[in-house]
């Protein structure tokens, strides 16, 4: 929060409509909304930094989009074709990405698959005691059917996939967001007040 003095000094500053604009696309692309920044591209004619028919793009969006639908199976076959070191460096994601697959059998009523799945997920976990020791198995099974953990997980995939592929995985506008709390806060703690 700032107080009235801030905000008048920040309305003397100039933010040009071509920077607002490249941070609002570097958002939509970082987190894959493809079709948005398209038309974002379209209206404001702002130039995205990377090309939005790129190979790379269109496959990180169809691996997230996989995710969210609950197609994890099609997620993981996508994610191993674009990068098939993505989930061996990433042991914690390919769990989450079995439990994922575990909870979407569970989801369509398929028990019985969904206990073998389970059998099969448990041996390598049983012999890797860093997995062991994770809070895997804390969460709660309603919380984890909840169609939001779609969509976390998504977000973490496609947060690897940028890693994995030397981009930002944080947009600027969070950067900046962040950098912007960090510095009022800085400033809030060393405001000089007269005795």
């Amino acid at each position: 929060m700032t107080s009235k003095g801030e905000d008048s000094n920040l309305k003397g500053a100039k933010i040009r409509k071509e920077d607002v604009n490249k941070v609002v696309m570097d958002f939509l692309v970082t987190h894959g909304y493809l079709q948005a920044a398209q038309k974002f591209q379209s209206e404001s004619e702002t130039k995205p930094e990377v090309d939005l028919a790129s190979e790379s793009i269109i496959d990180r969006v169809a691996v997230t989009n996989a995710v969210q639908c609950g197609n994890v199976v099609d997620a993981i076959e996508k994610l191993n074709a674009l990068n098939p070191e993505i989930l061996r460096e990433n042991p914690e994601l390919d769990f989450r990405l079995q439990d994922q697959t575990f909870i979407e059998l569970i989801r369509h009523g398929k028990l019985q698959e969904a206990i073998e799945f389970g059998k099969e997920m448990a041996k390598p976990i049983k012999d890797n005691r860093r997995m062991r020791d994770k809070d895997a198995y804390t969460g709660r099974f309603k919380e984890k059917l909840d169609i939001s953990n779609r969509f976390k997980l998504a977000s973490q995939v496609n947060a690897v996939i940028l890693t994995s592929q030397n981009l930002e995985k944080d947009p600027k506008l969070e950067s900046l967001l962040k950098m912007k709390v960090w510095f009022q806060e800085e400033l809030n703690e060393t405001r000089f007040v007269p005795a």
